[in-house]
């Protein structure tokens, strides 16, 4: 596992859970970032970035102070994590790519959007991956805000898919795809990737980077299969383990 593939990652989720102050928090402890959505449960956003040691762990427990948490393990940790009773999670498989063209073709209407649109892009996100409407500024807070690129896939008026760029000491990361479950088979990822892509490329990036739950039998994945059409490469699974 390359650490720097993980580095635009762990820069946009901690600016994104910044940037929504009333929802996430963001905390450093022990050299490491820690990120949580109380309330939430969710192993995307309470996670403990760039772990370097297993010493502050009661600290970062108390942080979360009972809230489910998992740590998303760069640095090899896990026979640590394991004796102090970490249980390894559903791995993550890391992509990357040049910013070479991506030929897609989509009927949708794929526009990069400001905040005037902030609420459409939410809306996907949030249809997207289920999450309650009392978490929409994770999303919301993104449109317009420096170092981001949000995209909106429209059929007609209805906003139909979403994702995002982040752009971070050169690398670009992707995230926040979603799409709602009845636009679903008409071509939006495929076309917001591509879109993200060749935005990344004016922006001056030579790498893109982004990640999906790593392939397992009878756990099917479009996501994954989409991002391997988009000419990305597999470039490891980082682990995640579960705090006990």
């Amino acid at each position: 596992m390359v650490l720097d593939l993980n580095t635009a990652e762990y820069a946009a989720y901690a600016d994104a859970l910044s940037a929504a102050p009333g929802v996430g928090e963001v905390a450093r402890l022990g050299g490491a970032t820690c990120l949580v959505v109380r309330g939430l449960g969710s192993r995307v956003f309470n996670r403990v970035l760039d772990l370097g040691s297993t010493d502050a762990l009661d600290d970062i427990a108390a942080f979360y102070a009972g809230e489910p948490w998992w740590v998303s393990d760069t640095r090899g940790l896990g026979p640590e994590l394991e004796e102090r009773g970490f249980v390894p999670d559903y791995g993550w498989m890391k992509f990357s790519r040049g910013v070479s063209p991506r030929q897609a073709r989509s009927e949708l209407d794929v526009r990069l959007v400001g905040r005037e649109a902030a609420d459409d892009f939410a809306r996907v996100v949030l249809d997207g991956y289920d999450l309650p409407d009392w978490t929409a500024p994770l999303a919301a807070s993104l449109v317009g805000r420096a170092g981001w690129s949000c995209y909106v896939a429209y059929a007609g008026r209805e906003p139909a898919g979403a994702g995002a760029l982040f752009v971070h000491e050169g690398t670009g990361w992707l995230g926040y795809a979603a799409t709602r479950a009845r636009f679903r088979g008409r071509g939006a990822q495929s076309a917001i990737l591509a879109a993200r892509i060749e935005d990344a490329r004016r922006q001056g990036c030579t790498t893109v980077v982004t990640e999906t739950g790593e392939a397992q039998q009878g756990r099917p994945s479009s996501s994954y299969r989409n991002i391997l059409r988009a000419g990305f490469r597999e470039a490891g699974v980082r682990a995640n383990y579960r705090a006990p």
